[in-house]
C-alpha cells in the first residue's frame, strides 16, 4: 500500500513509478476520493448519485492537456486515452454483491448503516484542478463530448459514454507510470464521491468525505482479494 500527501498528478506519477520499480505488482488499483457528476450517473442507478458512492473508471482522460490559440481560444482535448482493461473489469463486477461486507466491517458505528453505496463504472476526468463550480464541469462535459464524437468517425474506438461520471486529480499521472514501468499489469481507478464538483463542494466534502474514502478502499480490498485468493469471505 501506498499514499501521498499531496494531490496532483506529479505526486502520483512519482510514488507510482517508485512502487512499481521495487514490487513488479501483477495489478495496481488507485483508491481515493472524487468529485462525482450527477448527469453521468444517467439511467444508471433509480436513486441517482450519492455521496460515498463509488466510481470506477472504464477510461480517463486528462484535461490539462490541450491546445489552446490566439486569441486563446480552447480547442479541447489532445491527449492520450488511458483505457481500463475489461479482464480489470470484471474484478469489479465478480465482487459487486459482496464487497459491501467488507465496508460494513470496516466502518465506524456512526457511518456503518448509513446507505449502501452503488458503483458507477464510466469515464472519469482527470486533472490539476480543483473543481468547484458548475460551470467548469458543464464545459469539460461539452469538451469531452466533442471528444467523443471525435473518435466515435473511428470504427476501432468504441467509447461506452458520452458524458463522464467524475472528476479527480491522480489517476492519468498513476496509469502513465503504471504504462511505462510494468506495462503488463492491470490497473483499475476506484474513487469514492466526496463532492459533486460544484458550489456545495466545501459542504459536501465535510459530510461525505469519510465515507467515500471508507467505500473505496473497501472495494479495492474487495477486488485485491479477489483477485488473489478469488474470494472475500474474509479479509
Amino acid at each position: 500500500v501506498c499514499s501521498s500527501e499531496h494531490m496532483g498528478k506529479a505526486t502520483s506519477a512519482a510514488v507510482a513509478s517508485i512502487a512499481c520499480f521495487a514490487l513488479k505488482p501483477k495489478i495496481v488499483v488507485l483508491a481515493g476520493v472524487a468529485g462525482g457528476y450527477r448527469r453521468g450517473a444517467g439511467g444508471r442507478s433509480r436513486r441517482g448519485m450519492q455521496l460515498g458512492d463509488v466510481l470506477v473508471a472504464d477510461s480517463i482522460l486528462d484535461t490539462d492537456v490541450r491546445r489552446l490559440t490566439y486569441p486563446m481560444t480552447d480547442k479541447g482535448y489532445r491527449t492520450k486515452r488511458y483505457d481500463v482493461a475489461e479482464k480489470s473489469l470484471s474484478l469489479v463486477r465478480a465482487v459487486k454483491d459482496s464487497w459491501q461486507d467488507v465496508l460494513l466491517n470496516a466502518a465506524p458505528p456512526s457511518l456503518k448503516y448509513r446507505f449502501q453505496p452503488e458503483i458507477f463504472i464510466g469515464p472519469i476526468l482527470t486533472g490539476d484542478v480543483i473543481v468547484a463550480d458548475e460551470t467548469p464541469i458543464s464545459m469539460m462535459t461539452r469538451d469531452f463530448k466533442e471528444y467523443v464524437n471525435e473518435f466515435e468517425m473511428d470504427a476501432s474506438v468504441t467509447l461506452h459514454h458520452d458524458i463522464p461520471i467524475g472528476v479527480e486529480m491522480e489517476a492519468a499521472g498513476v496509469l502513465a507510470a503504471v504504462q511505462l514501468v510494468v506495462p503488463r499489469s492491470n490497473y483499475l481507478v476506484i474513487k469514492g464521491v466526496s463532492d459533486f464538483a460544484d458550489s456545495n463542494k466545501n459542504y459536501d466534502e465535510l459530510r461525505g468525505r469519510e465515507f467515500a474514502k471508507l467505500s473505496s478502499a473497501s472495494l479495492a480490498v474487495a477486488i485485491l482479494a479477489e483477485f488473489c485468493f478469488g474470494g472475500v469471505s474474509e479479509i
